[in-house]
């Protein structure tokens, strides 16, 4: 009997003909090699079957969707698909550095309760150039907390997740978000898992003229407001609707500005909240509020 690789990696595919070369051998050039790549495609109309086609390593699985199905769609394929006991991530534009299985697989053995760990990473630019280094939270409780605040401070495209997991809480991505698929995953996986960012760049994330965050950002924000929403509600915070799109300007902003008067009133409303519902350490809790009402106080 075949024996199964400890990691499954899922990558979906579309039209990715100008980055995926060098992504693809990013993964097959992993020090850690015990691992299946799933490469969904989703009906590419360029060169992207061709280059795939090329690599002749046993450990890709190609999968060619018969319409195009989406991102979310094609990533809980990937999904189903895996038979490793870890699932990693990656979209077809970035680049994954050469030990960054064997970091993440080895932090997750050594601490067992994380269900979910990502890396810190390099943004850069079409081509290869840095642009940035992203400041990540590392610990679960930040982690969580920045998802409340509207911040993505774990990256899609750098997490691996265990997948008994997955298959305990039944988690996949809601195919109806088309580009905050991934928001949206992590707040729902936020309800029940214990994450963590490895501080190290193992992930290299790449901003391009053709990439979702810079041709569809406002549909993002849309999205992921929308994502928040519910996420909110899932953990029982009060809302009232002036108060969301309060909310909402603490990281997903609408053009109009908001009274720092207002702003406070809110911040303040949470810490009370967040004191009666036990949803954050009050003290974790209240640094970060503060930190967030001083920065929006100084633009």
């Amino acid at each position: 009997m075949k024996k199964h690789p400890e990691i499954s990696l899922v990558m979906p595919v579309y039209n990715g003909v100008l980055f995926l070369k060098d992504a693809i051998e990013s993964i097959l050039s992993q020090s850690f090699e015990d691992f299946e790549f799933v490469i969904v495609d989703d009906c590419s109309t360029d060169e992207s079957i061709e280059i795939i086609s090329l690599f002749k390593d046993p450990r890709i699985i190609l999968i060619k969707n018969e319409n195009n199905l989406g991102i979310a769609h094609s990533r809980n394929i990937g999904i189903k698909k895996s038979t490793g006991n870890l699932i990693a991530f990656m979209d077809n534009d970035d680049l994954s550095m050469k030990d960054r299985l064997l970091k993440q697989r080895d932090f997750m053995c050594k601490n067992p309760s994380v269900d979910i760990c990502g890396t810190r990473i390099k943004i850069i630019d079409q081509h290869g150039n840095k642009i940035a280094v992203a400041k990540r939270k590392q610990r679960n409780e930040l982690l969580k907390i920045a998802l409340f605040l509207g911040e993505t401070s774990i990256a899609q495209t750098s997490i691996i997740v265990r997948k008994s997991f997955l298959n305990k809480y039944n988690l996949f991505y809601d195919v109806k978000y088309t580009c905050a698929e991934d928001y949206d995953f992590l707040c729902r996986c936020s309800l029940f898992a214990k994450m963590h960012n490895l501080e190290e760049e193992l992930v290299h994330y790449r901003i391009h003229p053709n990439s979702t965050s810079s041709t569809k950002h406002e549909k993002q924000k849309v999205e992921a407001r929308l994502a928040l929403k519910k996420y909110l509600s899932c953990l029982g915070v009060p809302f009232r609707k002036n108060e969301l799109q309060i909310h909402y300007q603490l990281s997903l902003p609408y053009k109009q500005a908001i009274s720092l008067e207002s702003l406070k009133r809110w911040l303040e409303e949470l810490k009370q909240y967040n004191k009666i519902y036990h949803w954050y350490s009050i003290d974790l809790f209240e640094e970060e509020i503060n930190k967030k009402y001083k920065q929006l106080s100084s633009i």
